[in-house]
């Protein structure tokens, strides 16, 4: 129940055609993200400030690209 329950308390919906919401683990400093088609991919080395930075943004979709497609995202797949 708590596993599911913190996952909420995390959960950034972003407007995207593609990813329906972002979550963030800041025991392993992983964005996870979940797409529309059931995919669920991980991003890794990404920092609290950079997800603090995420809740901030005006742009949610541009700004986590932004993190992804860096040193951090590169290493995703």
């Amino acid at each position: 129940m708590q596993p599911k329950e913190a996952c909420r308390m995390n959960m950034i919906p972003l407007e995207s055609k593609q990813i329906t919401h972002v979550t963030y683990d800041e025991e392993t400093a992983r964005i996870v993200a979940h797409y529309y088609n059931g995919e669920v991919r991980e991003f890794p080395s990404v920092s609290k400030e950079e997800y603090d930075s995420l809740l901030a943004a005006s742009n949610k979709y541009d700004h986590f690209m932004h993190i992804v497609s860096g040193p951090a995202g590169e290493s995703a797949e």
